[in-house]
């Protein structure tokens, strides 16, 4: 064998070792978190296959994960953001990164109630959280909030708010802008009508009955 031809074999041999060896760190570094939980029929678009997802199966970033109409599903990304979804809803994990080199959480709610509780990504920059829907732009820092979407008509509801935190939204129809700063908020959108804002209404407790 000549020189040049054994400096050939070693390169190839080589390139392939490198390949085999750095794949699954490449896969592990789009991993954004997991399923932790999971009911009936629940999937995920992930290139040009949709898997049927399993409570414990990992979740990437640029999924498109879907509830069937009895699907159920808590995912858990890597900075303990929880979201959860069921009843034909459809998110999409758009871009996920905790690192010291840069935190970011984007995500979309197409379709259905999502609740999200944004984790340390929140704590760590404000600015870092931005979720959108059909209709909506949502930045937020450390927050608990509910999307529902449907048949034009939107919700936005702030259940928790960090102390001196705030939640900024941008809807792409109207073109206003509204910054809220306190929990306990309901936004509505509806087709092109202003935004209205009003106190999230709660369940009135039972009477008590009177003592006898």
């Amino acid at each position: 064998m000549s020189a040049s031809h054994y400096r050939a074999v070693i390169t190839a041999f080589f390139a392939i070792v490198l390949t085999i060896f750095f794949a699954p760190r490449a896969e592990a570094a789009d991993k954004c978190g997991v399923v932790e939980k999971l009911t009936q029929r629940v999937t995920a678009v992930r290139g040009s296959q949709e898997i049927e997802l399993s409570a414990g199966d990992d979740v990437y970033a640029a999924d498109v994960i879907k509830a069937g109409q009895s699907g159920y599903a808590e995912i858990k990304l890597v900075d303990d953001t929880l979201i959860a979804f069921g009843g034909n809803g459809v998110i999409t994990l758009a871009e996920v990164q905790f690192s010291v080199g840069g935190s970011r959480l984007h995500m979309s709610v197409d379709r259905g109630a999502v609740w999200i509780s944004i984790g340390s990504i929140g704590l760590v920059d404000a600015g870092a959280v931005k979720i959108t829907t059909p209709s909506l732009l949502v930045s937020s820092g450390n927050a608990t909030l509910q999307f529902e979407t449907g048949d034009g008509d939107e919700k936005l509801k702030v259940q928790w708010l960090n102390k001196g935190g705030k939640v900024e939204v941008y809807n792409n129809r109207t073109k206003e802008r509204l910054t809220l700063m306190e929990p306990d908020i309901t936004l509505s959108v509806s087709g092109r009508e202003e935004m209205t804002v009003a106190p999230t209404e709660t369940e009135p407790e039972p009477e008590t009955p009177p003592e006898e």
